[in-house]
């Protein structure tokens, strides 16, 4: 799988890629209309919200995160700070599999064992 972020314009996109084929995500919401990157922002915090939310197959609702089921929830803020922050002068550019297993590993393993389930 492959996440591929562009911006075309003003307008960034994420396709995501995988042996289906390829799908765009949409916009969650929860910070902002549209995606962005480049700075660590709402726009980058929805994109890295909705690339998490489409990686662990999960909704993002209130009593989702509030209950602490959420781990695209838990996650976003530190990915949008590893992977999106930083890609000021790009258009385009690739988040693969195995940087979001890793990311994912280092994570998981970083939270206290009264938080893993």
């Amino acid at each position: 799988m492959i996440y591929k972020i562009t911006r075309t314009n003003a307008n960034v996109t994420c396709t995501v890629i995988d042996h289906n084929g390829e799908k765009e995500l949409d916009p969650i919401g929860w910070h902002s209309s549209e995606f962005n990157y480049g700075y660590g922002g709402s726009g980058p915090a929805e994109l890295a919200l909705a690339i998490l939310a489409d990686w662990f197959d999960e909704s993002i609702n209130l009593n989702n995160i509030w209950s602490g089921h959420n781990q695209a929830w838990d996650l976003h803020q530190d990915f949008k700070w590893t992977f999106l922050a930083d890609h000021v002068d790009v258009s385009e550019f690739l988040i693969d599999e195995l940087q979001m297993s890793m990311f994912c590993f280092k994570a998981v393993k970083q939270l206290s064992p009264m938080e893993v389930e």
